[in-house]
């Protein structure tokens, strides 16, 4: 997480750049490229305020792990698992979220995929994989009708004496 050292960045603020790099005359990708860096090092970036005010703010570079799938538990038998996206790392949350969910007692879930902003057809097919029995997930065609992708799902990590989710 960036942790800044002076005001932090609330919602709504906007990163502008940093260094002589701005995102209007260098891009998005420049300015992230130069905000990367070594873990626990500073860096000083330039952040347009909700009120429109442009501050400098000094933060140190950490490791960020984004969420994105959550869940708990709605009543006591009913499991409630939120997916923000199928980025890298979807499926494990998903598989963590859905064992909590499990080991606490669901026999039923729901699965909240609502504004979810897409990802890895790859990660979506890896979190379905312990809902579904074995066989075809899905199959990805491409617009031109070139290489057909089966995604398959093992059966195996369905607890075998549940009912169907």
């Amino acid at each position: 997480m960036i942790r800044p050292r002076r005001r932090p960045i609330q919602k709504g603020d906007y990163i502008l750049g940093t260094g002589d790099l701005t995102t209007e005359k260098d891009g998005s990708s420049a300015v992230i490229s130069a905000i990367s860096g070594k873990e626990g090092t500073d860096v000083t970036v330039t952040v347009k305020k909700a009120d429109g005010s442009a501050k400098k703010l000094t933060m140190q570079r950490a490791v960020v792990t984004q969420k994105m799938a959550w869940g708990k538990m709605l009543n006591d038998k009913i499991g409630y698992i939120r997916i923000e996206n199928f980025h890298d790392g979807c499926a494990d949350q998903f598989k963590t979220a859905l064992q909590s969910l499990t080991d606490s007692g669901a026999q039923s879930l729901v699965i909240d995929v609502r504004h979810n902003g897409g990802g890895r057809v790859k990660e979506m097919s890896a979190a379905l994989d312990p809902l579904l029995g074995e066989g075809t997930i899905m199959t990805l065609r491409m617009k031109n009708g070139s290489g057909d992708r089966l995604y398959l799902g093992c059966g195996l990590h369905r607890p075998a004496d549940r009912g169907a989710y």
